[in-house]
């Protein structure tokens, strides 16, 4: 049983990934089988202690005292399981962690609504630019993916033109647009990222610095391939309710530069998920509440569970190209 409940915490310090996730519960079983020789309240004890662990290896996000808790009480009523007295004691520190592994699915609930109401408000915020900017055109064209110099270059991102319509005029006027995102002066204002770019504050993104998952579809028949912009609606024949405009990709850019989402009708989906794809670090807390935003070209906005997306894949290709059939 030592070596069996040694094999499922050494294991569950694998806890991001789904492969330990099931090593870990199939050995806590196994340890259960194991406890014969003190009567069933030792196999309570050690069964309650196995999902303790569980929920310590579920928690991708909150790696804190309860986790830390949690880990610890099961270790002490793991020791009392070898007399009787004990084991009464040792089933209810394990019922404790259970409680403590309650309090933990609380707060994932709780960290997830919050970035889901942010990300939402600022991908609506992100649509209606998009929309301003075509009601200032003459021929209500859609901005380019990227500004591009005169053979043909990209030079900055949609994200920067779009920033008179955030309310950051004066931002886009210190901008040099006849050079590129990296150049001497325009790589000085990569730290004055505005906060609509940024990843919700709770999500404590910790990668690149100036870094956004805000980004668009590029490819033939998506939003962002007509020659001088496309019209919105004329050139959306399938209905910009149907057509996705921004999308939380799953890996972030510096804000300024001219990345997006590469979209092949014969390739893969480029990586979706923005915040949920880095925290979603095991197989239950991610389908329950890890989630990222859909803009569309109407304004509405869809939240759509990690990784539920790779399921939809088909449904997703379809939102991507505004056009029927890529025609």
């Amino acid at each position: 049983m030592g070596i069996a409940c040694l094999v499922c915490i050494v294991v569950g310090l694998g806890r991001f990934s789904d492969a330990f996730l099931f090593i870990s519960i199939a050995c806590g079983l196994l340890a259960v089988f194991f406890a014969t020789e003190k009567g069933w309240r030792s196999k309570i004890a050690v069964a309650l202690l196995a999902i303790s662990i569980g929920g310590w290896m579920f928690s991708p996000v909150f790696r804190d005292g309860f986790s830390l808790a949690s880990l610890i009480l099961a270790f002490v009523a793991y020791s009392y399981t070898t007399e009787e007295l004990g084991s009464k004691i040792g089933v209810g520190l394990s019922a404790l962690t259970i409680l403590l592994w309650l309090m933990i699915a609380i707060s994932q609930n709780v960290y997830w609504a919050t970035i889901r109401a942010e990300t939402e408000d600022r991908f609506k915020k992100i649509v209606l630019a998009f929309n301003e900017y075509r009601d200032h055109q003459k021929e209500r064209r859609l901005p380019p993916a990227a500004l591009t110099s005169r053979d043909g270059q990209p030079l900055l991102s949609w994200r920067v033109i779009l920033l008179p319509y955030l309310d950051h005029k004066d931002l886009f006027s210190k901008f040099h647009l006849d050079e590129p995102w990296d150049s001497t002066h325009n790589k000085t204002l990569l730290p004055l990222m505005p906060d609509i770019y940024a990843p919700p504050a709770a999500a404590h993104y910790s990668g690149e610095p100036h870094a956004t998952f805000c980004q668009v579809f590029t490819g033939p028949g998506t939003p962002f391939d007509c020659p001088g912009g496309c019209r919105l609606p004329e050139d959306f024949l399938r209905g910009s309710s149907n057509t996705i405009l921004v999308v939380e990709a799953g890996n972030a850019v510096p804000w300024t530069k001219p990345e997006d989402l590469i979209y092949a009708p014969d390739q893969p989906l480029p990586p979706l998920g923005g915040p949920a794809r880095e925290k979603s670090a095991s197989f239950f807390f991610q389908r329950v509440f890890g989630t990222f935003s859909i803009g569309f070209a109407d304004g509405h906005i869809d939240m759509v569970s990690y990784p539920e997306h790779v399921k939809l894949e088909k449904e997703v290709r379809r939102q991507i190209i505004r056009i029927e059939n890529g025609k």
